[in-house]
């Protein structure tokens, strides 16, 4: 079976959709910053971040082209494609195309949260913290409840030694509805980061032994935990290591 890709499946949407009057087609900018996404997923693939340096001033420039907030509707002709990243707003979309005001309603998956959390995985590696910030809070005003996102968010806020602010990233994470056990585990890694740093040993521990109920073989909690033991056994305290909860997909 032939299995066509995401922007090819627009790109024959865009064809179908096309004025019969032969005029040229307006260009669908989701489309792009997909087919960007694509480019930059899979040069991160084989070089790590340093495939996506080339890359990151396309990044930023489509996400401009998105807004702030980042548009979620766009009207062609009779129809309107309206950009999605959860179910819910699938539901709404199905909604929107029985309001009866003629126009079809195509659903696309939305490129831009994906797309805001590499650039942002970028600029926290190479220490642009503030800049991961930015161009996350676009990818949260489209996604809210992106758990990559919202901890890579918090990784930034934890380079920044912004501890009350990290830790609040995590707990709103942590209270993300739906969170998969793996995703639960990564935010309760950032949170004991959190705790440990504010001499909060305690909460720290807890948080790391809850995370590692989720995924009992993960060695950053685990050498937290030991790290922590070091603390209490009177070892003098370090140069924290921060570690991006987040990663960029396929990793």
């Amino acid at each position: 079976m032939i299995r066509l890709s995401f922007a090819a499946v627009c790109v024959a949407l865009a064809t179908l959709c096309a004025p019969a009057t032969g005029a040229a087609t307006p260009a669908r900018p989701w489309e792009d910053a997909d087919v960007l996404f694509n480019q930059a997923a899979a040069d991160y693939q084989q070089r790590g971040f340093a495939g996506i340096a080339p890359l990151a001033v396309d990044l930023e420039s489509a996400l401009s082209t998105a807004g702030s907030p980042i548009r979620k509707t766009f009207h062609y002709d009779d129809v309107t494609y309206v950009l999605v990243d959860s179910p819910l707003e699938s539901q709404l979309a199905s909604a929107l195309s029985q309001g009866g005001d003629g126009r079809r309603v195509v659903r696309i998956s939305d490129p831009y949260p994906r797309l805001s959390f590499l650039l942002g995985a970028y600029y926290n590696e190479v220490g642009r913290y503030d800049d991961a910030i930015r161009v996350m809070d676009l990818g949260l005003g489209a996604a809210p409840n992106s758990p990559m996102l919202v901890a890579e968010k918090g990784a930034s806020l934890q380079a920044l030694h912004r501890w009350p602010d990290a830790l609040a990233q995590y707990e709103g994470g942590l209270a993300l509805p739906d969170l998969p056990a793996l995703d639960r585990a990564r935010m309760l890694r950032g949170q004991g980061a959190c705790f440990t740093e504010t001499g909060r040993l305690d909460d720290a521990e807890a948080a790391y032994r809850a995370s590692l109920e989720l995924e009992p073989g993960n060695e950053l909690a685990r050498n937290e935990l030991q790290y922590i033991a070091g603390l209490r056994a009177g070892r003098p305290a370090g140069p924290g290591e921060i570690v991006a909860p987040g990663r960029p997909p396929g990793t």
